[in-house]
C-alpha cells in the first residue's frame, strides 16, 4: 500500500545474498498495524549485467492433497480456499501464527497447525479425508 513502511535498509548489490524484509501497513478494515514478512533473493541475470531481485512471502502453503482445501486463521472467521497444487502466502492476522484446515464441502477441521517454523504435516480429520 502507498502508506506503508519498510524495514531498515538491505544491500541489494551482494548476488547470493539472501535476506527479510518487513513492510508495516495498516489494515483497511480495522485500521491496526500489520507486519508482513518477505524473503529477498538476488541472483545475477544469465548475460551477467543484471540483478534479479525477488521478494516472496516468508511463510508459504502449498495443497498436494487431490481435492480444494479450505484454510482459516486461529481466531478468525473467513475461509480462503486452496486449490490442488497452488501455493499462497500466508500472512499472520494478529498474533497466532496457525491455521485451521477442512476439506472443501465438508465441516470437520484440524487442530490449529502452526506454521512459525518448517514442517510437513499430516492432519487428522474425522470422516474420509482424514
Amino acid at each position: 500500500a502507498e502508506d506503508s513502511d519498510w524495514s531498515d535498509r538491505f544491500a541489494l548489490d551482494a548476488v547470493g545474498s539472501n535476506g527479510i524484509v518487513t513492510c508495516k501497513a495498516r489494515d483497511g478494515n480495522t485500521g491496526k498495524e500489520r507486519v508482513y514478512l518477505l524473503n529477498v533473493s538476488i541472483s545475477l541475470s544469465a548475460n551477467g549485467l543484471s540483478k534479479i531481485v525477488v521478494f516472496t512471502p516468508f511463510h508459504k502453503v502449498v495443497n498436494k492433497a487431490p481435492y480444494t482445501l479450505l484454510l482459516q486463521h486461529q481466531d478468525h472467521h473467513q475461509w480462503f480456499p486452496l486449490k490442488t497444487g497452488e501455493c499462497q502466502g500466508l500472512w499472520p492476522d494478529g498474533e497466532h501464527k496457525a491455521v485451521r484446515v477442512r476439506v472443501q464441502g465438508h465441516h470437520e477441521t484440524t487442530a490449529p497447525i502452526a506454521y512459525g517454523f518448517l514442517h510437513c504435516t499430516l492432519f487428522r480429520l474425522d470422516n474420509r479425508y482424514g
